[in-house]
């Protein structure tokens, strides 16, 4: 556990509790009061919310996700925004943060085909500057030049949060960073199912699962933002033109990397978790002390036969 360890009786301290490792439990118990939003946090034995490969808990007190699914789909959202996507059925493209040197342009759709002495820019929507000292947008005239006449400028709030997107598209290095980390992450929760496995003795089917989980919720995660994405790009500009597209392309790409993350691990515990087979109906293992330790029922009681089953 890497805690201190009590010679005399092999009992290990986590500052806030004693742990047993001959039961593989607390013998006392937590001191949090859980809560009903984590039916887990509310058994005062139990520790890193029962899931030991996902949650760590330095001081006793309070167990802390080591990798939240949270930062893998925020890598792929954010590697997503950084990427210019075409807009389905329209010969448009549209890119978060564009250009290089002082940000300046939050998010622009333009036309890769327009005729020639025609602006690219269908439109647009700038952060404030001297010029301007508000957010504003502009777009094509019939003309073909571009314009900011005819166009209302836009609520702060709004442009606030719009900004924000266009800053993290605008700054890839921020997102390849963003995406090494959670990489890395991953990687460790890997790593340590394998050590939990290697310690039990038992094989390695809990790092099986995990990195299996792993590479699907990545991969989901990824393709999720792709398809939903693009459907959110593709209804948001036949709804509301080019501004509709960077909405409806911000909605879809951010759900379909959540929906896509879940639905990957979740396929994963349907075909090789502990349920996967149906229910666990048989007798929990024993140890050496007679006293229940099954992963699928673990009540700490004692086993009807009082020793080794």
């Amino acid at each position: 556990m890497g805690k201190p360890v009590r010679q005399t009786t092999g009992m290990y301290y986590d500052y806030q509790r004693w742990y047993d490792p001959s039961i593989g439990r607390f013998i006392s118990t937590d001191p949090g009061t859980g809560s009903l939003a984590n039916p887990q946090s509310l058994n005062p034995y139990a520790s890193f919310l029962n899931s030991p490969t996902n949650y760590v808990d330095p001081d006793g007190g309070f167990p802390m996700p080591v990798n939240s699914p949270f930062t893998a789909i925020a890598a792929i959202f954010s590697e997503w925004l950084a990427r210019a996507h075409d807009i389905p059925g329209t010969g448009y493209r549209i890119e978060w943060g564009p250009g290089a040197g002082a940000f300046h342009t939050i998010v622009v759709v333009s036309d890769p085909n327009a005729p020639k002495g025609w602006t690219k820019q269908v439109w647009k929507l700038d952060a404030p500057d001297s010029d301007v000292p508000w957010y504003h947008q502009g777009g094509r005239a019939d003309t073909g030049a571009f314009t900011h006449q005819g166009y209302d400028p836009v609520d702060p709030e709004l442009g606030g949060y719009a900004e924000g997107f266009g800053r993290l598209g605008a700054v890839e290095g921020a997102t390849h960073a963003l995406l090494g980390l959670s990489l890395v992450l991953s990687a460790l929760d890997i790593y340590s199912a394998y050590v939990s496995d290697r310690n039990s003795g038992d094989g390695y089917t809990r790092t099986i699962q995990t990195a299996s989980e792993q590479v699907a919720g990545w991969a989901g995660a990824y393709v999720g933002a792709e398809i939903l994405g693009g459907y959110g790009l593709e209804l948001g500009f036949e709804f509301g033109g080019p501004p509709g597209a960077a909405v409806g392309g911000l909605i879809g790409g951010l759900v379909g990397s959540i929906v896509g993350f879940m639905f990957g691990e979740q396929a994963v515990d349907n075909l090789i978790g502990p349920g996967a087979q149906g229910p666990y109906n048989g007798l929990p293992p024993c140890n050496e002390l007679g006293i229940e330790s099954s992963i699928f029922g673990n009540t700490g009681g004692f086993c009807p036969s009082g020793g080794v089953l």
